[in-house]
């Protein structure tokens, strides 16, 4: 039979590329990492949720929830009946309407530690930064072991660090800088997992990857030349309402500017609005970017055919869209499967303690909202209320179900004790 851990350590990064960690590990130059591949699985196969950006994977991960569930569809989310150019941070995790996995914890008796250190990035440059960021580590490994000084059950914590560095760095600055940068990281990890103790399952996962920088373009270049979308006249490129019928919003969604829903629509709803999207659509799709022959747009989606990308419900634009990852940023509006040469979308998973195999590379795709059952059913622990990942069976020691029917059977026998230690009514 498995053993159950004592605890369960997750180590969240964003931003990061799969193959190149793997490659890493393979030959000596992160240790820790190559101790916990060696010990125990690698799954190579870790899809993201669309747009390939922190918020929506992070939100899923926690909860077990598709993004159109607990309603986190971008890093930047769009209210409703609001202006169609105002837009808010996601919300807490505590804050969303479906239940994480920690307050299902909590609910089970396991004090769970969350942790988000934010990564303050003072200096560009290779050596400064990454000096500036084993200091960050540092002070988040300080924290973390005062907070294993009392007893836990969960301890997940979610690193933005290589985000963003590769934000605040040009392209060629992170990739000198990017092996370093997983040094310092894997340095830490070895401490928490030292700090944790025996008996403890160590997960290291990402919440997408990235690629390198395509050609440079803007979805609001297409709208503008086709007519969609039109600013005043001006330097400041404000939008005129007045003749803008769709507009971009976050990283991959289009909203039309609509009567009766939005401050300053101009379409109509019905037909009007229903031949808006599909005009839309085609437009995206049949532009040519002049310079290079290609189509930027690869995939082009009503609202409720984006549930097809675990994207719907009034946060999501009226169109979604995917880009050609040869165009455009490092990550974002482009589907998990997309690269650009050594570049990769997908997230990564590696797991190493009580309850998974040993030395075993994983084919098997999955989700972001897979995690939380995996690791609920590894602890013998009941999966938060909204869950509706699948458990990754494939890296189990025992994927037969036999733990979770002995859980089972506990729960069961401490239902029945209950009611047979409840004082008889006369």
């Amino acid at each position: 039979m498995a053993k159950v851990p004592e605890k369960i350590l997750v180590v969240v990064m964003d931003s990061t590329v799969h193959s190149r960690v793997f490659d890493w590990s393979q030959s000596g130059q992160l240790p820790t990492l190559s101790n916990l591949i060696q010990n125990g699985v690698f799954c190579k196969n870790a899809f993201a949720f669309f747009p390939t950006v922190t918020a929506p994977n992070w939100a899923s991960l926690c909860t077990g929830t598709w993004p159109g569930v607990h309603g986190v569809t971008d890093q930047v989310i769009h209210l409703q009946g609001e202006p169609l150019d105002m837009v808010h941070e996601p919300p807490n995790m505590d804050e969303l309407p479906v239940e994480t996995i920690w307050q299902a914890a909590e609910r089970a008796g396991k004090r769970t530690i969350v942790m988000q250190p934010s990564f303050v990035v003072e200096a560009t440059k290779g050596a400064a930064l990454i000096k500036s960021a084993k200091q960050h580590l540092a002070q988040t490994v300080d924290h973390a072991k005062q907070e294993f000084s009392t007893p836990w059950g969960f301890c997940f914590i979610h690193l933005d660090l290589l985000e963003k560095a590769q934000q605040a760095m040009s392209a060629a600055q992170f990739g000198e800088s990017e092996l370093a940068l997983h040094q310092a990281i894997d340095d830490a990890l070895g401490e928490l997992i030292q700090a944790a103790g025996q008996g403890t399952l160590v997960v290291v996962t990402a919440t997408h990857g990235f690629k390198e920088q395509g050609r440079a373009f803007q979805i609001a270049e297409i709208l503008e030349k086709s007519g969609l979308l039109t600013y005043l006249p001006g330097k400041n490129k404000k939008i005129d309402w007045s003749r803008t019928q769709v507009v971009p919003v976050g990283t991959s969604h289009l909203f039309v500017n609509l009567k009766g829903r939005d401050p300053e629509g101009i379409v109509e709803t019905g037909q009007a609005y229903e031949q808006l999207v599909d005009k839309v659509i085609t437009v995206l799709l049949q532009y040519i970017d002049p310079d290079s022959g290609l189509g930027p747009v690869r995939v082009a989606l009503k609202r409720d055919d984006a549930r097809v990308l675990g994207v719907w419900g009034d946060k999501a634009g009226d169109v979604v869209y995917a880009m050609d990852p040869r165009f455009g940023g490092a990550y974002g509006p482009y589907l998990t499967t997309a690269r650009f040469k050594d570049g990769d979308l997908k997230g990564m998973l590696i797991m190493a303690g009580p309850g998974v195999k040993k030395g075993e590379i994983v084919d098997r795709p999955f989700w972001p909202m897979d995690i939380v059952p995996t690791l609920c059913y590894i602890a013998e622990m009941a999966e938060p209320r909204d869950s509706e990942g699948a458990v990754i069976y494939q890296a189990l020691e025992e994927p037969s179900g036999q733990g979770m029917q002995i859980f089972g059977l506990k729960k069961e026998l401490q239902r029945l004790k209950k009611i047979v230690d409840k004082p008889m009514m006369c």
